[in-house]
């Protein structure tokens, strides 16, 4: 970095600091959005509610104290017109905007109340340069479309440094940018080379429209975007052939292992559960590694399925590893696996490997293991220790894949082995396509979008939580028809600071209300989602958090005659447990279960529970996945607005699964934004998970999906993937046909250019993204 024009040691070290290492790291720091300053708005032309670039002279600044903040102001003039300008907090700007400059403003135009003319408030800013300015500064600033860049690092590396050292970097490797996309790829896509794709994003000429510019569907824009997406799909489609060119293990399937499936089957399967049983068991007869995603919705029965092809495994001589995120959900398998098990006439041995197994346990179990004399192993983590070698692993099963790290995966998949051994990977909840495209682009997958017979649908209602004894007396009325309760809440206890097991990244923002004011919204038994269709914020779009809307309020009406009550603002697992087992719940057998139990008090209290020694069960969201109750019938959530929409549905999906009527009952706390109303309103309209996975994905954006770090999701540059979905789509097609056979229009320079620069970048900015 320090070879260009404006680019010293300390500012090098700055960027480096930002992830921008070398010249080609800065030209695709892309804008962020663009002004119009060919023909700013003049004053007269602003109309109240829109958002505008107005340009102008400061004719006054000054910082005005009040009693509970400062503001500083300003009054821009255009003429004998003029507007004021306010920030809130804005100390920092005395001294910086002064009477007599000249100024760029960007923001929402607002009335004044105090006279008749508009307003702007926070609007982002830039000085504009001087008459005695130099050409290429004047150049950049006024007369033209022009970039707005985020900051990288303070008001030295604001967007004016960057317009200035970019453009000197275009200026100065002009007619040497090297293409790095083949002729055809561009013609047959009608894409522009890569130099002038990078100069006109930068720096758009005359003509292009600001709208196409912020919708990233100018020509220039879609190469960039293409370029990144062909080149990760280019990657991904590599990976899956050079799997297909490992030695793998080539399984059998003859009428004794038809029968050994038959012999477990609880029920008959469904055409999903037979038609993904027979891809996988596809795969796992070619010579080659199985990679294969199961995705289904809440109880489709995604583990029945996994539990088939682990008895082809082991019929084949074989073993199998089933890895699960938490002990809970571990044992859970377990116990379910040995049940389904001993039906079979077969000898199958199975164990359970978790953290919590004492030292002699463990080292026993690792010898059973290498010596080959179990034959299914079930576990968290411990499977990836060092320690743990298999005499011969033919499959491995990863339960939630997404809650482990890239490199946990791969380490059980690497166990040391004859072969290299078959691996499905199950979500917990539908992906949607375009996150199964980037994410788990190098699998083949397999989709369940039925449910198994004898599921009834889930009445799903939401509450105000000042109503609660309305909800009480329905779990004591469930509880009296011989059915049984879960109770979730937010956090173990009552502190603030004690929310390690809420998932904030759903509403960063929601924060309790004060106690006056009434709770929003009465029962719904309908509504509709409002996220498909509905553009994303900037934020969102980026995958980063997004603040709430204002706060939205609904009068209540009494469905069940309860007085309205006071409620305290965020109530936990423990305060709630004794109050309801002394209080609304008393006489009936409450249970508590949280994280920090230790394993065998959690599974103690799980297997009460599903004896049905336990009527209702309080609990945080260690209980969100994977446990099976078929006698539960209630789910209450408590602060149903602090939860995610995929933890939200998860934790629906824990009742109805016998055959009595279910019930999810969400309550929520004194303030919901509109995100949360948004989130709740979408669960009460439905239950299909493919279609809440998609809101989920539009509301929160591909980097909090599922956590960017753990998922393994690439950090794109240029590429978002809620507005790219037609440019993935193109890109992978065309990474394919690259991969497949040699196109005749492409020369065999242009091909090593390609290979040469997906090993430069795949290595440099994806790492390992291996799947399983």
């Amino acid at each position: 970095m320090t070879y260009i024009r404006g680019v010293g040691p300390r500012i090098a070290a700055l960027l480096e600091a930002r992830g921008i290492r070398v010249a080609e790291d800065l030209l695709y720091h892309l804008p962020f959005r663009y002004e119009d300053r060919q023909h700013p708005r003049e004053l007269t032309q602003l109309k109240t509610g829109e958002t505008a670039s107005v340009i102008g002279e400061i004719r006054s600044a000054g910082l005005v104290r009040t009693p509970r903040q400062s503001l500083f102001e300003i009054v821009l003039a255009q003429g004998t017109l003029t507007m004021k300008c306010v920030w809130f907090n804005g100390a920092y700007l005395q001294g910086r905007l002064r009477a007599g400059q000249h100024i760029a403003l960007f923001g929402r135009i607002e009335a004044s109340r105090s006279s008749r003319n508009l307003k702007m408030i926070q609007p982002q800013f830039e000085l504009l340069p001087e008459d005695g300015s130099d050409a290429i500064t004047r150049l950049l600033e006024v007369g033209r479309i022009t970039p707005v860049y985020e900051s990288l690092g303070g008001p030295q590396l604001a967007s004016r440094w960057q317009r200035r050292v970019i453009f000197q970097l275009l200026d100065s490797i002009r007619n040497h940018v090297p293409e790095c996309l083949p002729q055809a790829i561009l013609q047959r896509n009608g894409l522009p080379g890569r130099e002038r794709a990078l100069a006109e994003t930068h720096f758009p000429p005359e003509g292009i429209s600001v709208a196409d510019l912020e919708a990233a569907s100018t020509p220039a824009q879609k190469r960039l975007i293409f370029e990144e997406l062909f080149y990760l799909e280019l990657g991904l489609e590599l990976k899956r052939r050079r799997t297909r060119d490992q030695q793998g293990i080539a399984f059998q399937t003859t009428d004794a292992t038809r029968q050994a499936i038959r012999e477990i089957l609880p029920f008959h399967p469904t055409a999903a559960q037979k038609r993904a049983l027979g891809e996988i068991v596809a795969d796992m007869r070619e010579p080659h590694p199985m990679r294969r995603l199961l995705q289904g919705d809440v109880g489709s029965g995604k583990t029945i399925v996994a539990l088939q092809a682990i008895v082809v495994a082991m019929e084949n001589g074989c073993q199998a590893a089933l890895m699960a995120p938490t002990e809970i959900l571990a044992t859970q398998h377990y116990l379910a696996a040995r049940k389904l098990l001993a039906r079979s006439s077969r000898n199958y041995r199975i164990a359970l490997l978790t953290g919590s197994l004492d030292a002699d346990a463990k080292r026993a179990l690792r010898g059973q293991l290498q010596r080959g004399e179990v034959h299914l192993v079930i576990g968290t983590h411990a499977l990836i220790e060092e320690n743990v070698a298999f005499h011969r692993l033919g499959l491995v099963v990863v339960e939630q894949q997404h809650r482990f790290g890239v490199m946990q995966r791969f380490r059980l998949m690497k166990k040391p082995t004859d072969a290299e051994p078959d691996v499905l990977v199950m979500t917990a909840t539908p992906i949607p396509r375009t996150l199964a495209l980037t994410l788990y682009g190098d699998l083949d997958t397999s989709v369940l979008d039925a449910l198994p017979p004898g599921r009834t649908p889930i009445v799903t209602r939401r509450i105000a939580g000042e109503r609660a004894a309305e909800v009480w007396e329905f779990v004591r009325t469930q509880v009296a028809a011989g059915h049984q309760a879960y109770i979730v809440y937010p956090i173990i206890e009552g502190s603030r600071d004690d929310q390690q097991e809420l998932d904030f990244a759903h509403d960063p923002e929601a924060a309790p209300a004060t106690a006056s004011g009434s709770a929003p919204g009465s029962d719904q038994d309908s509504g509709s989602a409002k996220g498909p269709g509905t553009r994303p914020s900037a934020k969102a779009q980026k995958g980063q958090r997004t603040a709430p809307a204002s706060r939205s309020r609904r009068k209540s009406a009494p469905l069940f005659g309860a007085e309205p009550a006071q409620r305290p603002e965020l109530r936990s697992a423990t305060e709630m447990f004794d109050q309801l087992r002394n209080g609304a719940l008393q006489g009936l057998r409450v249970g508590l279960l949280h994280g920090r139990l230790n394993a065998d008090e959690k599974d103690v209290m799980m297997r009460r529970f599903q004896r049905g020694e336990i009527d209702v069960l309080v609990s945080t969201t260690v209980i969100e996945v994977g446990v099976d109750v078929p006698n539960a019938s209630v789910m209450v959530v408590d602060h149903a607005e602090r939860f995610g929409l995929a933890q939200l549905h998860q934790l629906r999906g824990r009742v109805g699964r016998g055959s009595a009527r279910s019930y999810c009952i969400l309550m929520t706390g004194n303030r919901v934004s509109a995100e949360a109303e948004q989130r709740l309103e979408a669960m009460v309209a439905t239950q299909n998970g493919f279609e809440l996975a998609e809101l989920d994905l539009r509301m929160r954006g591909p980097g909090e999906f599922f956590g960017t770090r753990q998922a393994g999701m690439p950090g794109f540059r240029v590429v978002n993937l809620l507005r790219d979905r037609e440019l993935l789509e193109l890109a992978k097609q065309e990474a394919a046909r690259f991969v497949r056979s040699p196109d005749p229009e492409i020369t065999e320079s242009e091909r090593r250019c390609v290979w040469e620069h997906l090993k430069q970048s795949w290595q440099r900015r994806y790492g390992l993204m291996e799947a399983g």
